[in-house]
């Protein structure tokens, strides 16, 4: 299906645009990737499962709503994350995945019970995180993560697979040669889009990015699992 040029020189064209469903982009992913929409909604279900009484198990102390919050923002940036790459909106799709990687990250030294290298310093990290520190925001979370990674002991079986793919979107969600080329057909015409496209020479990067927001669903009900324990014990302390 042929994707159409449009002239956005004119207003209503941008309107249009602004508006439209993309349903000409969405049914090429849906003939071509069918098999991986429902792979990753088999994937992510088991952690909507979990997540409300996780929920109601962080609600007795700051900490303990801190990592559940993360927790539910890394819920909802995955399935947007999934459906802006649907619409063939890779650059923005890869954004949101970068930022449910961060929540991992977060959520994860939010749960730790004790502190981390910080900096130059030893902190505890959700109180940075409460009082906003800016060695707390969330452009520092992987970094951060990858250098607490062994004192936060997570034995999760998708743990390496966290790191590589934290080293993947730093690069893969920046403005750069990458992000141009999202944007690029790859074919000889090389049209450049507005929006989303579907691009038949791409068939194998979308492939990869599909599979790698199918793992990171399937980390996300490990995650839930990992930080359960902390969750009880912290809020058991605060109630007790």
């Amino acid at each position: 299906m042929t994707v159409p040029i449009l002239d956005f020189s004119r207003a209503e064209v941008v309107i249009n645009e602004l508006f439209d469903p993309d349903e000409y982009v969405r049914t090429e992913f849906r003939t071509r990737f069918s098999g991986q929409a429902v792979a990753f909604a088999e994937a992510i279900s088991p952690a909507f499962a979990r997540f409300p009484q996780f929920s109601d198990d962080g609600q007795h102390c700051v900490q303990t709503a801190l990592v559940c919050g993360f927790v539910h923002g890394i819920l909802d940036d995955l399935v947007t994350s999934m459906k802006l790459l649907l619409t063939g909106k890779l650059t923005a799709s890869g954004n949101l995945l970068r930022q449910a990687i961060e929540g991992v990250c977060m959520a994860v030294m939010c749960a730790y019970q004790g502190t981390l290298s910080i900096g130059d310093k030893e902190c505890n990290y959700w109180k940075m995180v409460e009082e906003q520190a800016k060695e707390a925001e969330g452009n520092f979370a992987a970094r951060q993560f990858v250098k607490n990674f062994e004192r936060l002991g997570l034995n999760m079986e998708g743990a390496e697979q966290l790191k590589s793919t934290i080293a993947m979107y730093h690069q893969h969600s920046h403005a750069g040669v990458v992000a141009m080329a999202y944007r690029m057909e790859l074919g000889p015409n090389g049209v450049i889009y507005i929006g989303g496209h579907f691009d038949e020479a791409k068939i194998d990067g979308y492939l990869a990015e599909l599979e790698q927001r199918i793992g990171v669903a399937k980390l996300t009900v490990q995650l839930i699992d990992f930080l359960w324990p902390s969750i009880r014990a912290v809020g058991g302390n605060s109630v007790g």
